[in-house]
């Protein structure tokens, strides 16, 4: 594996060893990012020019190595997941994925975004639910589902309010019971799926996947944004798929 020598590196890639006969032209971050550092790269790989992601933790528990397994384990199924060029365990973790066809669902299905056509967002509705189906399918095995944390969560007892109060205390006497376990995603949302001519091209974001509830997949997947996803029609919609 060999660094960069034709394009100044961010900072946050310097150091990063990338697959061998690679070098990179240019990187932009990813602004939507949240778990770890994401770059959109144009690089030169074995002769030709590749579009790539690199991923990089921003600190310990980034699980790029979790996803790298998760990724090669799935890749069989027929789910469209990108192509491993590289993973490198140190200094820090980094994934080197290739690009996917596609756009981001979420421009198809929130008005506010370039590529929305109210004509045809139902159907881009029911196949993000035909993906979180597909997943679901995947056999259940291998290590638990895990989101060490959401969203900056915080102590419940650091809310006084009464209602969130009566929440906390209502959602602590009505625990859902041992459910069978199924392969979720954990991380399924409108900038985790690509569609392509009005099919899913790519599902990406693994890290969190793993054994787990299903209902976790459709809670975080169905929960209302502020500009879809906030009607029965479209809740339906993804429901049938």
């Amino acid at each position: 594996m060999t660094t960069s020598e034709t394009f100044p590196l961010p900072d946050e890639l310097v150091g990063i060893e990338l697959p061998d006969e690679m070098s990179i032209i240019s990187a932009e971050r990813n602004t939507t990012g949240e778990t770890n550092s994401v770059f959109y790269c144009r690089a030169l790989f074995r002769d030709r020019q590749v579009a790539v992601y690199i991923k990089v933790a921003r600190e310990a528990g980034g699980r790029l190595g979790h996803e790298r397994n998760i990724i090669e384990r799935i890749a069989p199924s027929g789910i469209p997941v990108p192509r491993i060029l590289g993973y490198s365990p140190a200094p820090r973790e980094a994934l080197v994925l290739e690009e996917l066809p596609g756009e981001l669902i979420w421009d198809h299905i929130d008005p506010r975004r370039k590529l929305y056509d109210r004509d045809f967002s139902l159907p881009h509705f029911v196949a993000y639910g035909e993906c979180l189906g597909r997943i679901h399918s995947l056999p259940a095995e291998g290590p638990a589902h895990r989101r060490p944390r959401l969203y900056g969560l915080i102590d419940e007892a650091r809310i006084p309010e009464e209602r969130f109060q009566r929440l906390v205390s209502w959602l602590t006497r009505h625990t859902p019971e041992n459910r069978s376990q199924t392969f979720v995603h954990g991380d399924l949302n409108t900038a985790s799926v690509l569609v392509h001519e009005g099919r899913v091209s790519g599902v990406i974001d693994w890290e969190f996947a793993g054994l787990g509830w299903r209902e976790y997949d459709l809670a975080w997947l169905l929960r209302a944004r502020t500009a879809f996803l906030g009607t029965a029609e479209e809740r339906e919609a993804v429901l049938q798929g």
